[in-house]
Formats: structure tokens, sequence, C-alpha cells
């Protein structure tokens, strides 16, 4: 009996140990990373419009340093820029690797606050690596879709950096309407022609 009962526990302690660890949430993420650097994320400017969708305000999260600015037309269609300090010790690395990673974490994020809204699937259907911004720095994208129960919603996430400073733009708008990676592009752009002194200062 005492053999019976030793063999069940190893076998419930093994399948315990096989058992995937679950993924972190992008706020528990944040929580472990390293020290953010130094950067006054504050002192970049909201244009008034943003591909003709005009600016609603902002928040900004002092204690892990980041801001988010929101326009919207009234009509489905938004755009959200989301500004952070690199972390700590990602000053040096290379300019692809850094943006490609914020891409993907951004990207993560965003699927998060989705799931939550109710989608239940997204669907990547187009990327791109390697393009160059307004400030001759890489920008990268992706395009998705949310499928939700009654609706499907389509959205394009850039990501840059203009150092010390991560830039996240994401364009998200009703299936019917049709904007492109050139509307995105334009979009961020836009952004960066209107805060062109700061990123100019930097060295860009």
């Amino acid at each position: 009996m005492r053999v019976f009962f030793l063999l069940s526990f190893i076998a419930v302690f093994l399948t315990a140990c096989q058992t995937p660890p679950r993924a972190l949430s992008y706020d528990e993420q944040l929580m472990w990373a390293p020290t953010a650097v130094e950067a006054d994320v504050s002192a970049w400017q909201a244009p008034a419009q943003l591909l003709l969708l005009p600016f609603l305000g902002d928040v900004s999260a002092t204690e892990r340093q980041q801001r988010t600015l929101y326009y919207d037309d009234g009509k489905g269609s938004t755009i959200t820029v989301r500004l952070r300090p690199l972390p700590g010790g990602w000053e040096d690395m290379p300019e692809r690797r850094a943006v490609d990673s914020h891409l993907l974490e951004q990207q993560q994020y965003y699927a998060q606050q989705a799931h939550l809204k109710g989608a239940s699937s997204l669907n990547t259907y187009a990327e791109e690596l390697g393009a160059v911004g307004l400030h001759q720095a890489r920008v990268s994208t992706v395009a998705y879709t949310e499928q939700h129960p009654t609706e499907v919603w389509h959205n394009r996430l850039a990501a840059t950096v203009a150092h010390p400073v991560f830039i996240s733009l994401l364009l998200r708008y009703p299936r019917h309407l049709e904007y492109t990676d050139a509307h995105l592009h334009r979009a961020l752009n836009m952004f960066l022609e209107h805060n062109e002194s700061i990123w100019l200062v930097e060295g860009f």
C-alpha cells in the first residue's frame, strides 16, 4: 500500500513538473524588465491630427516612464502612439534587433488587449521589416485582423526608435475601410516631423 501511494505521488509530481509555465502578461514582463534609461517622453508633442484623425488626449504612466497618445475620428478608426524609454542595457543593441523586438513586444500587448475585448482570433497577413523612417532609423511593421463575434477589425502596427525612446503607432480601423502600409508610414512620419527638434538633437 505504501508503495502504491509513493508511486502515485511521484506520478503527480512528475506531471506537475512537465506542465509548462504560463506566459507572463505584458504588465508582468514590465515589472521584471531592466530599469529604463533616462528619457523625457513628455517632451514629445502631439500633432493636432494624424491622417485627419483628431487628437483626443494622452495618458502618462509616471512609474513606468511611458506615454500614450490617442487619435479618433469618431467613425471607428483610431491611432494610438506609445512612447517608452529603452530598457537598460539596450542602448548598444543593434538597431535591427531592438526595433524588431519592440515590434514583437507591442504586438503581444495589443493581442492581449484584443482578447480581453472579446476577439476570438488574430490573423497576421503582412509584415515589413527594415523600412527607413523620416528620422533615418529602422521602422518595422505588421498587419493583422481581429475576429470578433459580429465584426472584423484591421490593425497596422509600426515600431521604431529615436534614441533613447521607442515609438510604436497602431492604426486600427473597420474592415470596410482601405488603409495601407503607406498610410501607416505617413502617420508615423507626420508624428516624427512634428517632433523633429527632439530627434535631430539626439543625432539622427
